[in-house]
């Protein structure tokens, strides 16, 4: 049976399941907020979606089935510990449906427990600030119990960010995306996970333990949720910050170890404005990210940790601070979806090019950017001053090369609108838009993500914006 237009419905084969909105898209297909009639409660429904350009790649077919089934495997598995802090699979099955707006069937599905308060992430990318460590440690402990069960199953994430962290209705945390998780062993070489969360052996393309590279990942977890930043970028030398934890390991002597942990924290001082530390966290933190694998704490070992004990329960405290930012959350949602209309710029090529709004209020027009790619990346926007509208073919032209080294799995665009999908370095879909537009005192070229990893996405925006503001 073909779907209709309109709110989606499938055939019978989940006739149970009222689709209401997508959540999200990857390597896999497609996944969507789905409605159970028979329990009245919303679930999230996660499908292999087979693209007519792929059906008759046998070899990436079977790749999608073994990477799905075994997802649907472990998440069975880990389902039956029953453990609040993990999303739960409902279901799963078979399905040859055909959905001609994705261009392609869907072929296998699975049916998942939904966490209705979003992402940690939001929580802290829209507030702009992290939760202390009264708080940290009540969400963090929570995160810590459900990895627990996963590797006591003997499995490991392999994908640990803020942005697989769910939080119910009651905002308990919730860990779910299972895609990329595993059996573990000692000796993996699946060098995969989100950037600024993956191990140093697993960028330097190393066997690992992945359940030690997961305790790598929970470390920046763990930073993030108390201060609202990264402890350090990339850990390598280059990174200023994880260069100190390096040299820290490599010192002999416990006063020279004490001496570039002491310069670490300085110099992270400056960060987090000079927020009291207590040693309790410094001492989890550094031996969760130290570089050895070896010297990292385990799963146990940081439950029994001092700082860990202390937590307690997610309180009514806890949740007024939750309910305070989930507003800034929906505002900054809203003003997104209102920033994806046309109405509030003047579109290049559009007929109402004379609803245009000042550039001031787009920007502030009288601050130059020092570095270029970086000042706009809250917008995504990339700004061409004193460029008039017979500069735009210029732009897109340059644009359009620039994005076909990317990898575009599927490109549509009008003379001064793209919409196009990228594939990540894990092969996960970034589904975003770029528009162009005039305003007061030039051209702005904006960026919109509709769908894919947000760490990923931004990643893009300034891999390309620096491209494009050397080329115009």
């Amino acid at each position: 049976m073909k779907s209709k237009s309109g709110p989606l419905q499938l055939d019978s084969f989940i006739k149970r399941y009222v689709f209401e909105e997508k959540k999200g898209e990857g390597g896999f297909g497609k996944a969507f907020v789905v409605y159970d009639k028979e329990k009245q409660k919303e679930c999230i429904a996660k499908f292999i979606l087979i693209k007519d350009k792929e059906k008759n790649n046998k070899i990436k077919i079977k790749e999608k089935y073994d990477l799905f089934d075994r997802e649907i495997r472990i998440m069975a598995r880990i389902t039956e510990a029953h453990n609040p802090n993990i999303i739960q699979l409902i279901d799963h099955g078979e399905s040859n449906i055909e959905r001609r707006e994705h261009k392609g069937e869907i072929k296998k599905y699975m049916i998942l427990e939904y966490a209705k308060n979003r992402e940690l992430f939001d929580y802290i990318c829209y507030a702009k600030q992290g939760f202390g460590e009264t708080f940290g440690k009540k969400i963090f402990s929570k995160i810590i119990k459900g990895m627990e069960t996963i590797h006591d199953l003997g499995y490991c994430h392999k994908d640990l960010s803020l942005s697989n962290i769910f939080l119910d209705e009651l905002y308990e945390p919730k860990i779910g995306d299972f895609g990329a998780a595993m059996e573990n062993r000692n000796n993996l070489e699946e060098f995969i996970g989100t950037p600024g969360f993956r191990a140093p052996e697993i960028i330097e393309k190393f066997p690992h333990d992945g359940q030690k590279a997961d305790i790598f990942s929970l470390g920046q977890i763990l930073f993030l949720i108390v201060f609202g930043i990264c402890g350090f970028y990339e850990p390598n030398r280059q990174d200023g910050f994880y260069n100190l934890i390096i040299e820290k390991e490599e010192k002999n002597s416990l006063k020279e170890k004490e001496e570039c942990l002491k310069n670490y924290w300085k110099k992270i001082g400056a960060s987090i404005k000079n927020e009291i530390i207590s040693e309790d966290f410094k001492d989890l933190y550094m031996k969760m990210v130290c570089p050895n694998p070896a010297n990292r704490l385990t799963i146990r070992q940081i439950l029994e940790h001092p700082w860990v004990i202390s937590a307690g329960q997610i309180d009514k405290k806890l949740r007024e601070e939750f309910i305070s930012r989930i507003k800034k959350v929906k505002e900054k949602v809203t003003e997104e979806i209102e920033e994806m209309k046309d109405d509030n710029l003047t579109l290049i090529g559009n007929k109402h090019e004379t609803r245009g709004i000042k550039g001031e209020q787009v920007f502030n027009s009288d601050k130059e950017p020092k570095n270029f790619p970086e000042y706009y990346n809250e917008r995504f926007c990339v700004i061409f001053k004193g460029y008039s509208k017979n500069n735009a073919n210029k732009i897109m032209n340059n644009l359009y090369k620039i994005i076909t080294k990317f990898g575009i799995i599927e490109y549509c665009a009008d003379k001064f609108k793209m919409v196009l999908q990228i594939e990540d370095e894990q092969e996960e879909v970034i589904d975003m838009k770029i528009k162009l537009y005039q305003i007061q005192n030039g051209l702005i070229l904006k960026f919109f993500r509709k769908c894919g990893d947000k760490i990923e996405f931004f990643k893009k925006f300034k891999e390309i914006a620096g491209l494009l503001s050397n080329k115009n």
